[in-house]
């Protein structure tokens, strides 16, 4: 099976110039493609309506960039382009880079999603909930 990582490359911009690209984004299979036009669409309509300044997805497969989306400007004034490495102040973090750590965890079969929390770290073997 193949993963997808798909990550909005916001804190990370300046190492994103160095990965490795694939020769052409044909080589993602074919039915990954609509989900990939389905991510640019949606990227673009949000810049386009006003609900993101500017939107930056690397897509990778097998540790190679086969998608670099880049839609908006750097600066809404100005109108400058969005370079690959541009630096973007980020806040609250932890749960959507914990969830997507934990995801990976279950492609890879080291974790089940239906086991209590409990089998992973014993500290939550006798949880209870607090009545007032």
């Amino acid at each position: 099976m193949q993963t997808w990582m798909a990550g909005l490359i916001i804190s990370l911009g300046i190492i994103a110039p160095a990965l490795p690209t694939a020769a052409l984004a044909q080589d993602v299979a074919v039915s990954s493609s609509d989900r990939l036009i389905e991510v640019r669409e949606g990227l673009e309509e949000m810049v386009a309506q006003g609900l993101l300044p500017n939107a930056h997805a690397v897509i990778m497969l097998d540790g190679e960039v086969v998608a670099n989306l880049k839609f908006g400007s750097l600066d809404i004034e100005s109108g400058r382009e969005l370079p690959d490495d541009a630096i973007y102040r980020l806040y609250s973090m932890t749960k959507p880079i914990t969830s997507v750590a934990a995801m990976m965890l279950v492609e890879e079969g080291k974790i089940a999603l239906q086991a209590p929390v409990s089998r992973y770290l014993p500290e939550f073997t006798d949880m209870r909930v607090y009545q007032s």
